[in-house]
C-alpha cells in the first residue's frame, strides 16, 4: 500500500480537481470543454478503476501468500511439539524403570536392561523450524541443546543393555541372586573388576542423565507451547501436562 499511496493520492486529487473545473466558472466555452473534460475523466476514473483494481488483487494475493505461510509455520511448530511429546514419553518410561530401583543399593545389577531403540524416528526437523530464527534468534540451539540430552539419556540406557547382556549377564548364569551384589567390589570378585566398575559408574550416569533429560525436555516443551502462542495467538497447539504441574 505505501509502495503506490502518492501514485493513487495523485490520480484522485487530479480527478478532484477535473470536476471542480467543470462545475466551476472557468469552464467559460460551455459546448467545447465539457465535451473534452468528459473525456479526461472517463479516462482518469479508467485509470483509478484499474489501478485500485491491480492493488486489492496485488493484497489479495499476498493475504492469501501470508495465510498459507502462517499454516506451513504452524503445522512445523505442532509437528515440533508432538515430536517433543514423543521424546518426553519414551523419557517418561526410561524414568519409570529406573524409579523402581533407585534407592536399591544393587540397582547397578538389578536394574533390568532395556534396549529403547534407536531415536532417529523421533528426531526434530530444524529446517522446517528456521523461520523462527527471524523470531526467536536463541531458540532453534536452545532447542538442539535439549534434544542432544534425550539422546544422550537413551544412548546411556542403551550402551549398559549391551554391556550387561552381551558381558555381565552370561558370567552370573550360575549365581542364584544377583541382588547380593551390592557393590562393584562384590561383582568384581565374579565378572572382573573393569567390566564391574564399568556397569556401576553407566548405571549412575545413566541416572543422572535421564532425570535431566526428563525435566529438560518437559520445560522445553512449555517454552515453545508458549512461544508459539505469542506468534500465533488464535492458533491451536499441542500442548500437554503432567498431573502434578501446576
Amino acid at each position: 500500500m505505501k509502495k503506490f499511496a502518492n501514485e493513487f493520492l495523485g490520480l484522485l486529487f487530479a480527478l478532484l480537481v477535473l470536476n471542480v473545473w467543470y462545475f466551476s466558472s472557468l469552464a467559460v466555452e460551455q459546448e467545447v470543454i465539457p465535451k473534452n473534460l468528459e473525456y479526461l475523466t472517463k479516462a482518469a476514473i479508467g485509470i483509478m478503476s484499474a489501478f485500485i483494481g491491480a492493488y486489492f488483487a496485488f493484497k489479495l494475493n499476498r493475504d492469501k501468500g501470508e495465510a498459507e505461510l502462517e499454516k506451513e509455520h504452524v503445522t512445523a511448530i505442532n509437528t515440533a511439539l508432538f515430536t517433543i511429546a514423543k521424546q518426553f514419553f519414551l523419557l517418561h518410561t526410561l524414568k519409570q524403570n529406573l524409579d523402581e530401583f533407585r534407592e536399591d543399593k544393587s540397582r547397578f545389577i538389578t536394574c533390568p536392561a532395556i534396549n529403547y531403540g534407536t531415536v532417529e524416528h523421533i528426531a526434530l526437523d530444524y529446517k522446517s523450524l528456521n523461520f523462527l530464527i527471524e523470531k526467536e534468534p536463541t531458540f532453534l540451539l536452545d532447542l538442539y541443546v535439549e534434544e542432544e540430552r534425550f539422546r544422550s539419556a537413551i544412548n546411556h540406557a542403551n550402551r549398559r543393555h549391551d554391556i550387561l547382556v552381551e558381558q555381565v549377564h552370561p558370567k552370573l548364569q550360575m549365581e542364584p541372586d544377583i541382588s547380593l551384589f551390592s557393590t562393584p567390589d562384590a561383582l568384581a570378585d565374579v565378572v572382573g573388576k573393569h567390566l564391574a566398575y564399568s556397569v556401576f559408574h553407566t548405571t549412575n550416569r545413566l541416572y543422572h542423565v535421564a532425570d535431566a533429560a526428563y525435566s529438560s525436555t518437559y520445560s522445553m516443551q512449555k517454552k515453545m507451547f508458549k512461544l508459539a502462542k505469542k506468534h500465533y495467538p488464535k492458533r491451536t497447539f499441542v500442548k500437554y501436562s503432567l498431573k502434578d504441574d501446576n
